[in-house]
């Protein structure tokens, strides 16, 4: 089965960061960057899809790890969403595209300080594809990347139609190989604990069961060189209350695998 469909390059980078989707708990992707820059673990490229995707573009643009903690610990749902009337989503996604283009402007993905890989899905021809070097602005990419199928609508980029990247692959590792990363960091921020009570309303009921589709996901996965799956609690995509907890989780992850972080750059 064709994965993605988009041309090899030629050109090598070192470390590859694979940021993967959660939505709130996309979060702890915050303090996996700042361990990472503790560490001094050179990141070469990077890659993510959904709220990966936000994380990892904000900070590939440029947007100090520092400056996006504090920027996103004010943020609320609302800050993403906006009500409109259409079949095809609940809600608005341009908030999104408006907040993104608050931190960097309109930057074009060819001009992100770090290689940045946008990861979405063709919803009409039902693939992944990966928006990468080109004259696409980030905004946009982030936000057909976070579209979640039925609560937000599909994004028009190219006379085509996008979604939520992480429907094919949740963590993007496999983009990361075909753009040249020689060492990969793969970050799944979705819990795989065990409840020790059933979710009490349909939407949380709807996220575990969608969290057990993608720890499945998970098993079959092209395995990076390190991978941190900082999220230890049962924390839901809707929890955003938990920020300063997913915050730490995520630096937490990158100290418990220090040693083998710190192996790829020798």
């Amino acid at each position: 089965m064709k994965l993605y469909n988009f041309f090899k390059t030629k050109k090598k980078y070192n470390i590859g960061v694979a940021l993967g989707g959660g939505a709130a708990r996309g979060i702890a992707h915050l303090g996996v960057l700042l361990g990472l820059e503790e560490l001094k673990v050179p990141i070469g490229i990077l890659s993510g899809v959904s709220s990966g995707c936000l994380v990892g573009g904000l900070y590939a643009a440029g947007v100090p790890i520092s400056v996006l903690i504090s920027k996103l610990s004010s943020l609320h749902w609302r800050s993403f969403t906006s009500f409109h009337f259409s079949k095809r989503g609940m809600v608005s996604s341009v908030r999104i595209q408006r907040f993104v283009e608050s931190l960097v402007g309109k930057i074009a993905m060819k001009d992100c300080p770090i290689p940045f890989i946008g990861g979405v899905t063709n919803i009409l021809k039902g693939e992944p594809h990966a928006f990468f070097n080109s004259n696409h602005l980030l905004s946009t990419i982030i936000r057909a990347s976070v579209s979640f199928p039925g609560i937000y609508p599909p994004v028009k980029i190219d006379d085509e139609f996008y979604v939520d990247g992480g429907v094919f692959q949740n963590v993007p590792i496999p983009i990361l190989r075909t753009y040249g990363a020689q060492k990969i960091i793969g970050v799944d921020v979705i819990p795989s604990g065990v409840l020790e009570e059933l979710p009490r309303n349909v939407p949380l009921m709807v996220d575990r069961s969608l969290d057990l589709m993608l720890n499945s996901q998970r098993k079959m996965m092209d395995q990076p060189d390190v991978l941190l799956t900082p999220v230890i609690t049962d924390v839901s995509s809707f929890d955003l209350k938990s920020y300063d907890r997913l915050v730490e989780y995520g630096y937490q992850s990158v100290m418990k695998s220090k040693k083998s972080l710190l192996s790829l750059v020798s």
